[in-house]
């Protein structure tokens, strides 16, 4: 299983989380490795990682919950998940999206749940971590806790869309989205 190819690993992943966790972790050639996994991709697995005081974790989270939806629904709008650095457009990518606030307060519900259910069960070492604390500050604190030197690591993607979330969304949608926010208590997240 060691020499598995990516096709092969992502296939074993889906097929038996279980023995993609071994694979993962056979590798006493390098200090660290890791991985990201969302609770509802394997519930048993996240369950068993987040309790294992072995394990370091790392809970990241994009605070702006606006441009986490919007960032998802544009992957399924454009199937676009990536851009290699230099990497060409495409138009889909300036495609805009539709914003309805019962389906945007149901996945912020969903976030919040989810994030307070890692806070709460996640054992062990744990870096909480934010998108805004990485963008800020460079990856530097994600090091030092994995116990490795900091060193400069080139983006090995691109981000996809600009920082002006309000913009993914058809004008349309512009005032809703803003009383929304508002009521909230978030209107900054109309950026990131």
């Amino acid at each position: 299983m060691r020499g598995l190819d990516l096709a092969a690993a992502v296939a074993l992943r889906d097929t038996d989380p279980q023995a993609y966790v071994t694979w993962f972790y056979d590798h006493p050639e390098v200090k660290s490795v890791g991985f990201k996994i969302w609770h509802n991709q394997a519930p048993a697995i996240a369950d068993q990682l987040m309790a294992d005081t072995s394990v370091a974790k790392i809970i990241y989270e994009r605070t702006n919950v606006l441009a986490r939806f919007s960032s998802s629904r544009l992957v399924k709008e454009t199937e676009i998940y990536n851009l290699k650095p230099g990497g060409k457009r495409s138009e889909k990518l300036d495609s805009l999206i539709d914003f309805n606030a019962k389906t945007f307060a149901a996945y912020l519900k969903q976030h919040n749940d989810m994030f307070a259910q890692y806070r709460a069960n996640t054992k062990g070492a744990v870096l909480h971590s934010t998108y805004d604390e990485i963008k800020a500050g460079g990856f530097s604190t994600v090091l030092n806790f994995l116990g490795m030197a900091d060193m400069p690591l080139v983006p090995q993607k691109e981000k996809l869309h600009g920082s002006s979330i309000i913009d993914r969304f058809d004008p349309k949608h512009h005032d809703l989205i803003h009383t929304t926010l508002q009521g909230i208590g978030h209107p900054e997240w109309v950026t990131e």
